[in-house]
């Protein structure tokens, strides 16, 4: 895998946050589902769980002011959007899991927005998204290799999960958060906000320095690439570990 990076282009998406209480409260509710198989998935910390309304990859900043112009115009809501939870599934919802979520319910207003982003990207050159909005947040990703008898307890334990309770939550904020590689360090850099009808939408421009690119971190790091590869659907992925066998692998 050979990972090109620089300040040109970002790698970007916009998302809705739960709010923290919420979000700890539901994870502790979900809590047993990952004791059958606490090694076989890669379970997604709390601060990086997120609700993705439009994956773009690679985005070109000139683009911002568009999109800016854009969800002033879209954001306009006569009632204040409100999300409540569902119930655990996964992805495929048959067969061998490989992404564990918890679903919402559909709410139009959301999709509206959702929709309203695929158009406005698809106008600036982003590739639309051919599957239909799902609103979910993803618990946690099946690591490849994962061993058949953790999958099975883990299909069982969720097929046999009944929420304890409905958590509701109003959405204020939506995030277009920048995820890179870099040296070091992490930063965070705020747009104006905008006001909408009916309720204030904040637009953030966060950026996350997921990993630093020190070489006792080399395969941490193509680990990490390796599940972003699966969350896009990506097959028989394999991962080759030549240091000390290969020498042209002194060179990345």
């Amino acid at each position: 895998i050979i990972v090109l990076y620089g300040t040109e282009n970002m790698r970007t998406f916009f998302a809705i946050k739960m709010p923290t209480p919420i979000l700890h409260a539901l994870l502790s509710d979900i809590s047993a589902i990952q004791q059958p198989a606490p090694t076989s998935v890669k379970w997604v910390p709390q601060p990086q769980m997120h609700l993705t309304l439009k994956f773009l990859g690679d985005f070109n900043p000139h683009h911002l002011p568009a999109l800016q112009a854009a969800l002033n115009e879209s954001s306009r809501m006569e009632n204040p959007l409100v999300l409540k939870t569902t119930t655990l599934g996964t992805f495929p919802p048959r067969g061998l899991p490989r992404v564990i979520w918890y679903g919402f319910e559909e709410n139009t207003q959301l999709t509206r927005l959702a929709e309203t982003l695929e158009t406005v990207c698809a106008e600036l050159g982003y590739v639309r998204e051919s599957r239909a909005f799902s609103p979910h947040l993803t618990i946690g990703r099946v690591r490849q290799g994962a061993r058949q008898t953790d999958l099975d307890a883990l299909r069982q334990s969720i097929k046999s999960y009944r929420p304890q309770r409905t958590f509701s939550f109003k959405i204020e904020t939506l995030h277009f958060i920048h995820s890179t590689l870099m040296q070091a360090g992490r930063y965070i850099k705020t747009v104006p906000n905008h006001a909408v009808n009916g309720s204030m939408l904040q637009f953030e421009l966060i950026k996350t320095i997921e990993e630093t690119l020190k070489e006792d971190k080399t395969l941490t790091i193509t680990r990490e690439l390796v599940d972003a590869l699966e969350e896009k659907k990506a097959e028989n992925i394999v991962l080759m570990d030549l240091r000390g066998i290969a020498h042209f692998t002194d060179y990345f």
